[in-house]
């Protein structure tokens, strides 16, 4: 699209590779104020995003908006 986006919506393979670069990817792109919704990362999840969302966390670049029950997070730096 040929610029930064404000929104990404995580969902597809829940192992960890995959949604770390899931995530590496969509924050390439997304501007500061931006958000990501990530599928499947409720606490009681099964699935491997998870780790994704507490290596996120201790980052400090993104700031949690809710957790009803899957993320929303918000690019803060």
């Amino acid at each position: 699209m040929g610029g930064t986006i404000s929104f990404a919506y995580i969902d597809g393979n829940h192992t960890y590779d995959f949604a770390k670069r899931d995530f590496e990817n969509a924050d390439k792109y997304l501007e500061v104020g931006g958000v990501i919704l990530f599928d499947d990362s409720s606490d009681d999840s099964i699935w491997e995003v998870n780790k994704v969302i507490e290596e996120i966390k201790k980052e400090g670049r993104y700031e949690i908006i809710i957790k009803n029950p899957n993320y929303l997070i918000k690019k803060i730096r």
